[in-house]
């Protein structure tokens, strides 16, 4: 690898931590004051606190339609539960929206073959998401 080379994959890596750090904030930011509303009883919801490890296993999907939704996260009915889900959502999608910021960053500074890989990563992870 030339060091023109290298120079260009510290900038795809500080893209990607740059992605990464301001996922987790932004799940952090919606995690812990849902957290504490929904502990505190301030916001109230439909499982209760010592049932919650039955539905650890449950797919997002089944999770809604166990809060009240109709099948799917679209009808979920916004719970306590609900916006713990999507903070964790958030920081699980993470990586996924950091390999697509590294697609065209990688093409731009002619790194096809990475270019490809972080594509291939996207797409895998959306062949995943779409079989879970």
């Amino acid at each position: 690898m030339s060091f023109s080379e290298m120079i260009h994959v510290e900038a795809e890596q500080r893209l990607m931590a740059r992605v990464l750090g301001w996922g987790g904030l932004v799940s952090r930011l919606i995690l812990f004051p849902a957290l504490i509303l929904y502990y505190g009883g301030l916001w109230p919801g439909r499982i209760e606190l010592t049932a919650w490890p039955d539905f650890w296993t449950l797919s997002a999907a089944d999770l809604a339609q166990a809060l009240g939704g109709s099948g799917g996260l679209s009808g979920a009915e916004f719970t306590g539960e609900a916006l713990i889900l999507v903070a964790f959502v958030v920081l699980i999608a993470n990586p996924a929206i950091g390999g697509v910021a590294l697609v065209p960053a990688f093409f731009r500074h002619g790194n096809r073959r990475y270019a490809w890989l972080a594509l291939g990563q996207v797409v895998l992870a959306v062949v995943a998401w779409l079989l879970a």
